[in-house]
Order: structure tokens, then sequence, then C-alpha cells
């Protein structure tokens, strides 16, 4: 009941920082958030890794990521693709050339790919945010791609608290539901719904997709926690857990909402 009560108010606490940001509709400040909520997320990943022994070099991998952001902010229509693929190949190049020096070669690589991986998770994906404000109705869009995503997570957390019965079997996530899986996509849909509504937009039919995304996105979360052994990314939302814990299906939705409305809708 007390985790209960703390996830509640970490939420409501939150929330209005968000939406007062979305509200304003200035680009500039929305970036600033996103850019860091996302390194804050990298020193959680950053964090979790090294329990296991493993690590990325944080004082590339965020100025990189940050350049990722920026290039985002600066060229919403993705003018100048070969800044972006300068960013990707610097990391490529500068951690090889780190690696050759090492003495655990396997060790290296595998850090090597941690941090290739941070750049999209982090950088790429989740920054797919800052292009998704930018679009024409952009705020609208964001606003129902925040209520499916978090509506699927709130459906599925008391769902399977309160009637869930029939696990599922996941080795990432063990406690998750057959009742809390359907309670999230069905309280993902009516919040998508509602959403469209309220913001005069069009219920796409690709929209069915996110809370099956959200889903995947809170289990790859799991399987790296899992891999760390460690049960929250960090204790910095109380309730929740850390940015990670809080923002994991976002990551995965936002990229997922974009680039089906680019390719589907607009």
């Amino acid at each position: 009941m007390k985790e209960t009560l703390l996830r509640i108010l970490s939420a409501v606490l939150f929330t209005p920082v968000l939406i007062l940001t979305l509200i304003l509709e200035n680009h500039l400040y929305f970036t600033l958030l996103i850019s860091i909520i996302g390194v804050l997320g990298l020193f959680e990943i950053y964090a979790m890794l090294k329990k296991k022994g493993y690590s990325f070099y944080l004082p590339l991998l965020v100025p990189l990521t940050l350049g990722v952001y920026a290039y985002y902010f600066f060229y919403p229509g993705f003018q100048k693709p070969e800044i972006l693929i300068g960013l990707i190949l610097s990391l490529i190049l500068i951690t090889s050339f780190m690696v050759v020096f090492k003495k655990d070669l396997e060790k290296s690589f595998i850090n090597l790919s941690l941090m290739l991986m941070g750049l999209i998770y982090i950088g790429l994906m989740w920054g797919t945010l800052i292009k998704l404000k930018e679009l024409d109705n952009g705020l609208k869009h964001l606003l129902v791609l925040i209520a499916m995503t978090w509506f699927c997570d709130i459906g599925a957390y008391f769902t399977g608290k309160t009637i869930g019965k029939h696990k599922m079997g996941i080795v990432t996530s063990p406690g998750k539901t057959l009742e809390g899986f359907i309670g999230g996509i069905l309280f993902s849909l009516i919040a998508g719904f509602i959403a469209v509504r309220l913001t005069h937009l069009d219920f796409y039919p690709w929209l069915v997709v996110i809370p099956f995304a959200t889903i995947v996105g809170d289990l790859l979360e799991s399987l790296l926690k899992r891999f760390t052994g460690v049960k929250d990314s960090s204790r910095m939302v109380p309730g929740h857990g850390g940015i990670l814990d809080v923002f994991d299906a976002l990551i995965f939705t936002a990229p997922i909402y974009f680039y089906s409305l680019k390719l589907f809708s607009l």
C-alpha cells in the first residue's frame, strides 16, 4: 500500500512539470527537459552496468548524446544527415581506438557495444520526442503518446495488483500476469481514444501497436535490471525507482509513434 501511495504521489508531482513544459510550446525548454532526463538515464545505466563489472566512458557518451539532441532540435526535417552519422561514427572510431590499448579485449568490446547501445537507446530513441514535438500538431501528438504509454503502465500495474492470478512466465519479469497484460492494453487504448477526441486528431489504426510497444519497452528495461542484479534503476523517483523506471516504455514508444506517423499518416 505504501509503495502504491508513493507511486501515485510522485506521478501527481511530476506530471504538472511535464504538462507545463508541453503547454509552454517552447521547443528549447522541452529539448532541455528531454536532455536532462536523457543524461540522468545514462548515469543510471552506467551505475547498473558498473555493478556487473562493465562500464562505458561517460565523458565521451554524454556529449555525443547531447549532440544528437541538438541535431534533432536544429534539424527537425533530418536536414544534413551527415551530422548525425558523424556523431555515431565518432563514437565507434574513438571507442575502437581505446579498445586497441586494453588488455582484456573481450570485456573492452562488450563495453564498446554498451556505449553504442546507450547512444541508440538514450540518444536516438529517447531524443525522438524532440522531433515529434516539432511536427505540426506536435504537442497534441505528444499528449496522445504520453497518455497511451502511461495508462498502459498504470492499467497493467493496478490490474495485475488487484486481480492478477495467471503468471505469464516471462523470465525477465516473472511477476507479470495475463490480467495485467490485458488491463494495460485496454487502459492504453481507452486513454488513446479519449486523447484523440480531446485533441481533435484521428485514431490511426497503427495506434493499437503503442500498448504492445509499451510492454516491450518495460520488459527491455527489466532485462537490463535482471542482468545487472538490481531492483530499480535508482531511487530518484519515490514509488517508481529511477528515471529509466519511469520513462523506459516512452523511450521505446516514441520512435514507433513518430515514424509510424511519418510513414502512414502525414
